[in-house]
């Protein structure tokens, strides 16, 4: 009959492939999150590429538009002997004072538009970073639980810890299945 390994020699070979399957998954585990926070990296660099470019259109836009609201003030004023009448019954005064205050409420529109956008950005950048932010933590978490299991089993295996000591470990630490947010 083939001899079967005592109690203590099985633990302990138990324990080290324990240790050594736990470390495989830890890289496992690290390279996928990597890979998740590439992506998440690249998505913020096409993101930051894309704002740009949409603050560059909405800048062009804005500028068309005001050489245009510009002409059409301007177009308010009688030119030759007609302006100089406008000027003369007070006419002239109005139109300005109807272009300054046009010209006001278009400055605090373009103004709004462009508040508007770089809000709508700073959010879209702050989800991105908060969805890295989790994943870096999730993945803080993740190494801490397997380092501290792996050690234990490398206790185990090296005979300087009992099986039942690991087990009420276990017991105690919070089990954390991943984030509760999406990553």
């Amino acid at each position: 009959p083939e001899r079967l390994p005592s109690v203590d020699d099985a633990r302990t070979q138990i324990a080290k492939d324990m240790a050594q399957r736990l470390s495989e998954l830890r890289e496992k585990q690290n390279h996928a999150i990597t890979d998740r926070l590439s992506t998440i990296q690249t998505k913020k660099n096409g993101l930051i590429a894309s704002q740009y470019e949409e603050r560059t259109a909405l800048t062009n836009r804005q500028q068309a538009r005001w050489a245009n609201e510009v002409k059409e003030r301007q177009a308010k004023y009688s030119k030759g002997l007609r302006g100089f009448f406008d000027r003369l019954t007070g006419k002239s005064k109005r139109i300005k004072a109807q272009n300054e205050q046009e010209t006001l409420t278009a400055y605090k529109r373009d103004q709004k538009e462009r508040d508007d956008l770089t809000f709508r950005q700073i959010e879209q950048r702050r989800t991105l970073h908060a969805r890295s932010q989790r994943l870096e933590e999730f993945r803080k978490d993740r190494q801490q639980a397997l380092a501290n299991d792996i050690e234990q089993y490398q206790e185990i295996s090296q005979k300087q810890r009992e099986v039942y000591e690991f087990r009420n470990r276990i017991k105690i630490r919070p089990q954390s299945r991943g984030p509760e947010h999406e990553i």
